[in-house]
């Protein structure tokens, strides 16, 4: 198995435990709306790797967010400035990954909803990709278009 199938693999079968594979479960007329869906997903992470591209953080930054700071404990905290210190220290306290935000992890999404569509679908992804740019390769300079 190629890494590119190892991969495919690992994101369709975390999709299936994490209860996002249905695909199969349903009766074969609502199957295509339900690959529609899950391409206009990919069209939200798209518009979501856009919005990073507005944000002004460099294309290749990969950055990690806190939560704004509770109600209730900037309560405490009246000069509200002790409250985000302390906010951001419990954040960094706690265990596990952190949720990547930016550019980069936006595109990582689109592709990973797309290698999740070929898993549910029994595509074999790179066989797909290896076809097309096999053709792509035959192609004129942009493809005899202007741009």
């Amino acid at each position: 198995m190629t890494q590119i199938q190892e991969l495919q693999k690992r994101i369709g079968e975390t999709n299936g435990k994490n209860g996002f594979n249905e695909y199969e479960k349903l009766p074969p007329e609502h199957q295509n709306n339900y690959i529609g869906n899950k391409l206009m997903l990919v069209g939200s992470e798209l518009a979501e790797a856009q919005d990073e591209l507005r944000t002004g953080h460099p294309i290749d930054e990969t950055y990690y967010t806190t939560p704004p700071v509770p109600t209730s404990l900037a309560v405490e905290f009246p000069s509200g400035g002790d409250a985000q210190e302390y906010w951001n220290e419990y954040q960094a306290a706690i265990p596990g990954p952190k949720k990547p935000e930016g550019f980069p992890s936006e595109i990582a999404d689109a592709v990973i909803r797309l290698f999740g569509v070929a898993y549910e679908t029994g595509i074999d992804l790179e066989a797909a990709i290896r076809e097309k740019m096999a053709y792509n390769d035959t192609r004129p300079f942009k493809h005899g278009k202007k741009f």
